[in-house]
């Protein structure tokens, strides 16, 4: 008898590991508030990934506009009935309630990149190169004007709320010919700026009371995320093969993290969604066909 007990015994444990191994940090996609937009990730969605898809966590749906056009860089404005985004030198902007398109701004290049709309204002920011140099740019709606906000900066950069501060990163050569990275910040209305801490590629939570943004030590400085709460300075840190884009849900409980497919031997991407408190994650969109991994916007 003894022996059968022990066998079973042996059994359940083998059965435990098999279930544990196999257990996921599943979240329940019903509770993701909001909805994210980018290009459109696979041709089975849309010939030649053109258009815009609108995608709804809790109801894992597609909604594809702009089917025509080649754009990337998507972002919302805070009423989500317009959206800012690329064609190669024009930035465009598409009223979603009357179905118009209008193109904003023509860039003498195609370096257009990190498109934004400034909190509390009628105007836009992007970034572009210039002699080699990525500077952020303002440029106003109504009467077309734009100038440098900031010169040389390093990776994407991040509005405050209330339009009065930018988070950006530098990048500069240390004495041991390495790379020093900052994330820096930019008082718009005082025009002063302070280093924070090192870091780069920096983004605002929505509440602003988090800062996203990549390690600067790391041996390949695309594969660490860290999330830092500004009061406290406690980090929560995410490592991946590659990180690119990354947003915060609306509420502010889950970040979305654009990265390498964890699949075998695949070179695609996809959309991961990480709850940073608990550390649970779990996959937001499986497959973004490389070559179009071209950014997204969560609101």
């Amino acid at each position: 008898m003894s022996k059968y007990v022990g066998v079973l015994s042996c059994l359940s444990i083998f059965l435990l590991i098999i279930v544990g191994c196999n257990q996921k940090d599943e979240l329940l996609k019903e509770n993701l508030t909001g909805e994210l937009i980018l290009s459109t990730p696979v041709s089975s969605l849309q010939k030649d990934n053109k258009g815009l898809a609108i995608f709804k966590p809790s109801l894992k749906k597609y909604e594809i506009m702009l089917n025509d056009q080649y754009l990337s860089s998507p972002t919302l404005n805070r009423k989500k009935d317009k959206v800012l985004a690329r064609s190669t030198t024009k930035i465009v902007e598409y009223d979603m309630k009357n179905k118009t398109l209008n193109v904003l701004y023509i860039h003498k290049d195609n370096t257009i990149d990190n498109i934004s709309y400034i909190p509390t204002q009628d105007s836009i920011s992007f970034t572009a190169y210039e002699n080699g140099r990525e500077n952020i740019y303002g440029f106003n709606k109504n009467s077309g004007s734009n100038n440098i906000l900031i010169k040389d900066i390093y990776g994407s950069y991040s509005w405050s709320k209330d339009g009065r501060l930018i988070l950006f990163g530098r990048r500069s050569k240390a004495e041991n010919g390495k790379y020093k990275y900052s994330v820096n910040m930019y008082n718009i209305n005082m025009g002063k700026e302070e280093t924070l801490f090192e870091g780069y590629a920096p983004q605002y939570s929505n509440n602003n009371q988090y800062i996203a943004y990549k390690e600067a030590n790391a041996s390949n400085i695309d594969n660490i995320l860290v999330i830092r709460e500004i009061t406290t300075a406690k980090e929560w840190i995410y490592k991946s093969n590659a990180i690119y884009t990354y947003r915060f849900s609306p509420d502010d409980n889950y970040i979305a993290i654009e990265q390498q497919s964890r699949k075998f031997a695949s070179k695609d991407y996809e959309i991961i969604v990480w709850d940073f408190k608990s550390s649970k994650k779990d996959v937001l969109i499986e497959t973004i066909t490389r070559g179009y991994n071209t950014g997204f916007d969560w609101k």
